[in-house]
């Protein structure tokens, strides 16, 4: 599916994209462990199944996360980390390197890895009325089929239930949204 061009360029699309979450690195990533930077392994299903090692020095201002990224290349990328306090703590997130925003979900592309604002992502989903005007009207008769499924009764003491309810509005709207 192609994207529109727009005057900041083309858009790419989330979903064809590989990213690196910060869940993936678990919980106690900025914890300081016998005055130790945290290192480990593991698959990340974001980047397509590959095999990441990665390395936190928290001993630098801010914290780095040095991910080795096991491919063709062999390529080393640093990322720094920041957080915010919550009612239970730390959160990390990761700092875009180009625009420094906090994100959990940081995005490849030609060996680096970028927040979805400064790669220019969006979700298909926001793209497919550019493709064809009756996708819209489609996906909403979707909708309406799904929550219909899960309507076990129409009324109860002579009025409609909620779930029949909603299926009727939805209903409704597609009706008027195909006349328009």
């Amino acid at each position: 599916m192609e994207a529109k061009q727009t005057k900041k360029g083309a858009k790419g699309l989330i979903e064809n994209q590989s990213y690196i979450s910060i869940s993936e690195f678990g919980r106690g990533l900025l914890r300081l462990h016998n005055n130790k930077g945290k290192s480990g392994t593991f698959i990340s299903s974001g980047l397509k199944l590959r095999r990441l090692v990665y390395y936190v020095d928290l001993d630098s201002d801010p914290p780095c996360l040095f991910i080795y990224i096991q491919n063709n290349n062999d390529s080393q990328i640093k990322i720094h980390l920041k957080h915010t306090y919550s009612t239970f703590g730390i959160r990390p997130y990761f700092a875009c390197p180009k625009c420094q925003s906090l994100r959990c979900k940081l995005y490849m592309k030609e060996g680096a890895l970028l927040c979805r604002k400064c790669l220019n992502l969006v979700h298909e989903s926001t793209r497919l009325h550019l493709v064809h005007p009756l996708i819209r009207i489609f996906k909403k008769q979707f909708k309406i089929v799904e929550i219909s499924e899960r309507v076990k009764r129409i009324s109860y003491n002579g009025k409609f239930t909620r779930r029949a309810k909603r299926v009727m509005e939805l209903s409704r709207r597609l009706k008027v949204d195909v006349k328009a």
